[in-house]
């Protein structure tokens, strides 16, 4: 993943599973693809964090959430 590092993205991409760039530098754009296209080890790393940091959601925990939050409004 490359994102924006001025969204939620990099927040929630901070466990080493994305490339955060400055979203108005094409150059910085360019060089985070060549970057995933061409280096095969940070490929590989960034698709072993993103699996990790997936780990950290899930459906049943967001409607846990949202549950706990709609009884705490009544």
């Amino acid at each position: 993943v490359i994102t924006a590092n001025t969204s939620s993205l990099a927040e929630l991409s901070a466990t080493g599973g994305a490339l955060a760039i400055d979203p108005k530098s094409a150059a910085a754009l360019k060089d985070a693809v060549f970057q995933v296209l061409h280096d095969g080890k940070l490929r590989d790393n960034l698709i072993a964090a993103g699996y990790d940091n997936v780990q950290r959601f899930s459906w049943q925990q967001a409607a846990e959430t949202i549950l706990h939050l709609m009884e705490k409004q009544a």
